[in-house]
């Protein structure tokens, strides 16, 4: 099956929001476990942070502007 095939689901800025959620608790978590074997700076957690919500922008960006091409934006 192609990919360009299968049917686009629906944008969700809930969904989004969600990963983006998830994303930064996943950096939280991962700077308190490495925190235990070796200090870590607060910069780097803000970067891989800043990285995380970067991309979900971007995500969040063109997810509106494709939906509001094809006119089914759902909230």
């Amino acid at each position: 099956m192609n990919f360009r095939d299968r049917p686009r689901r629906p944008f969700r800025l809930a969904t989004e929001l969600r990963v983006l959620a998830v994303g930064l608790f996943a950096v939280a978590g991962g700077a308190l476990m490495l925190s235990r074997s070796e200090p870590v700076v607060p910069s780097e957690v803000a970067g891989a942070a800043l990285i995380v919500v970067a991309v979900a922008v971007l995500n969040i960006a063109v997810g509106l502007r494709r939906s509001r091409r094809a006119g089914a934006v759902e909230r």
